[in-house]
């Protein structure tokens, strides 16, 4: 709840001011994007342009402001599953990362699963169900991290700082379309971005 109240008052200016530029000057994608703009408020965005049939893959030349939200809505989302989980779990860490991993080990298959039945890939891309795999990959960093477990020194991490973002930046170049990105590319791309942060 706090992170979502951090992140309205930012978003609801955005939406507002194109929302009023889209009513003056783009009349008739006015009713679509205020419904995608609208849905990023409360946080649905991806599951908005799922339902309305919008392919991430065939926007070109049309006025939708708010296509990349549906990113933000999956993080927003994200929060609602964390609370759950810490509130399931309290203070008992061990619970709470054996909750994720198991969480996101489902998201994991999911992605692989849906994929070969999807007739857009839309669906496995901005869902919820088959993405949250990368946010949980990201808050076991985070319990790792928080425990101080790579507390070495700056300088002694740089070199192996350097192999992971040129392995990204590998992974990105080598892997950004095709299959495999439904098949653990997407899973690689986050497990190698936490333990750069990490």
């Amino acid at each position: 709840v706090k992170q979502y109240k951090k992140l309205t008052p930012p978003l609801v200016f955005v939406v507002a001011v194109v929302l009023f530029i889209a009513a003056v000057a783009f009349q008739a994608e006015f009713r679509d994007v205020a419904a995608s703009g609208i849905s990023a408020v409360f946080g649905v965005n991806n599951w908005q342009q799922i339902l309305r049939g919008f392919s991430y893959f065939d926007l070109h030349g049309k006025f939708l402001p708010f296509t990349h939200f549906w990113a933000l809505s999956a993080q927003i989302q994200f929060y609602l599953i964390w609370a759950i989980l810490r509130g399931f779990c309290g203070k008992d860490r061990g619970k709470l990362a054996l909750s994720l991993a198991v969480t996101g080990a489902v998201s994991l298959l999911l992605m692989p699963i849906m994929t070969p039945f999807a007739k857009d890939m839309t669906r496995v891309y901005y869902g919820t169900d088959t993405r949250y795999f990368a946010f949980a990959i990201g808050a076991l960093a985070g319990l790792v991290g928080e425990k101080g477990s790579f507390s070495r020194s700056q300088k002694a991490k740089g070199p192996q700082a350097v192999g992971l973002l040129a392995a990204m930046l590998i992974c990105f170049v080598v892997f950004k379309s095709g299959g495999f990105l439904y098949y653990g590319g997407m899973a690689l791309f986050s497990v190698l971005g936490a333990t750069l942060l990490l």
